[in-house]
């Protein structure tokens, strides 16, 4: 009797010790406030990274940097780099990655083994009885497959979203150099306007104070040079804003010591003419559609399956006193009252819905395609139209202030002149920002940049 009590007690210790073996303890993980603020300040310092990328034949153009010193200034390759560590849209995207990651790991795996131990107390005599047992489920169908294979496609939908974030950020950042190199321009531009408006109001009012002109005229070269005050300010806003746009993709603290670097923007050497539509369907958002529905067909299988019943078998026993009896114990549901017939509606809802998704993206990307071709050629028409207005305003630029000396009763032609010399060269500008952002999307939206950007693996090397 002794014996068998302690086999009864070896037994329950290696069932308890099975279970709590593998069990994952917790780590805390506090979130200080001071400390992230720490190292977000500490990105800035100089670093170096490795970045496994798929196919380095391209990285022409995406450059990236091995290291990274921001001392002088971040240029292309730095910020791509950063990007690429930093960029709360790409780690947003890598971490959902990492989640399915973690729903694999277990995915389609078979329910643990059910055991029971249940004390009875006997009616005969009141000795105590021992009886138990384990349990295992037995597959009619190969449900559990599909549910790992619906989990394998949506890991594969998390990486085809991973690369389609990754490509959008790394565009955005060339786009984001176009755009601080207009707001510069267009800063520039803005002063000589307040030079040129100074000299009109200085040269006004030596008039005005020998009684040559009216106060009229005083009056309205004072408003010019306010208003191109003005204009110079914006410039100046706007300029600053897209320099912290910028250090906020690639996940940086808006630091005005940090000068930002203009160098060559690779993807404006790609050409874009005769792009077709059918290159959207390689596009990364409509890939990760493609295999989200291959997840929901899975998943559909999986509740078709479930409709067969669940079957759990194994031993049981039983001791009374010194006395063993072993059996076989059978467990199984009766598809009575439910059928599993609610999910299966959801999933095949689902599933459509997916289709309709997809459809619309479609829809939604055809449409920004021909809009971007319309844009782009527009554009380039406009820039060439532009060239002989461009030409005469330059030219009228450099013998300005000789112009307008010599006509003492020109103030608001002179103005006009001023105001038209710095338009045209303000639609210059604004026209090389917007022919080369179209192009930029229209090399997005056509997956032309597919190919090449395929990272998916960053760490930091040291200082």
């Amino acid at each position: 009797m002794k014996k068998g009590k302690g086999d009864l007690r070896s037994f329950v210790s290696f069932l308890v010790l099975c279970s709590l073996g593998s069990c994952i303890p917790y780590r805390p993980l506090p979130l200080d406030s001071a400390e992230e603020f720490q190292n977000v300040q500490a990105r800035s310092w100089s670093k170096k990274v490795v970045i496994d990328r798929c196919n380095h034949s391209q990285d022409y153009y995406f450059p990236i940097a091995e290291k990274i010193c921001l001392q002088n200034g971040l240029a292309l390759d730095e910020a791509n780099s950063l990007a690429l560590f930093y960029s709360p849209e790409i780690l947003k995207a890598r971490s959902e990655l990492n989640i399915r990651a973690a729903i694999l790991l277990e995915a389609g795996a078979p329910n643990n083994p059910e055991v029971f131990l249940g004390p009875r107390i006997s009616t005969r005599d009141a000795g105590l009885i021992f009886p138990g047992g384990i349990l295992f489920e037995i597959l009619f169908s190969n449900w559990r497959i599909s549910q790992r294979a619906a989990a394998i496609w949506e890991r594969e939908r998390d990486l085809w979203l991973l690369l389609d974030k990754e490509i959008e950020i790394l565009a955005s950042i060339q786009k984001k150099f176009l755009q601080i190199e207009a707001d510069r321009k267009r800063e520039k531009i803005a002063r000589k306007q307040v030079f040129r408006s100074k000299e009109i109001m200085l040269w006004v009012n030596s008039h005005y104070s020998s009684g040559e002109m009216d106060l009229l005229s005083f009056q309205i070269s004072l408003r010019g040079l306010e208003d191109a005050k003005v204009e110079l300010m914006n410039s100046i806003l706007l300029r600053k804003k897209s320099e912290r746009d910028l250090l906020k993709i690639v996940g940086l603290l808006p630091d005005s010591k940090i000068k930002i670097l203009f160098g060559h923007l690779p993807l404006l050497d790609l050409n874009v003419e005769g792009l077709e539509i059918s290159q959207i369907l390689m596009h990364p958002a409509l890939k990760a559609i493609e295999v989200e529905y291959l997840a929901a067909e899975q998943n559909l299988r999986v509740e078709i399956a479930k409709q067969l019943p669940a079957l759990k078998l194994g031993p049981d026993f039983e001791y009374d006193r010194g006395d063993f009896s072993l059996g076989i114990g059978l467990e199984f549901d009766l598809p009575i009252f439910t059928q599993n017939k609610t999910p299966i509606a959801v999933a095949e809802e689902k599933r459509r819905r997916i289709r309709i998704n997809y459809d619309e993206k479609l829809l939604d990307f055809s449409e920004k395609l021909a809009n971007l071709k319309d844009e782009f050629q527009l554009l380039n028409e406009r820039e060439k139209e532009l060239r002989p207005t461009l030409a005469d305003s330059k030219f009228l630029d450099g013998i300005f202030f000789d112009s307008f000396q010599s006509n003492k009763e020109g103030v608001l032609q002179a103005l006009a002149a001023s105001n038209s010399i710095g338009n045209t060269l303000l639609e210059e500008v604004d026209l090389e920002r917007r022919i080369g952002q179209a192009k930029i999307d229209l090399l997005l939206i056509s997956a032309s940049l597919l190919p090449s950007e395929c990272v998916t693996y960053v760490k930091e090397q040291g200082q």
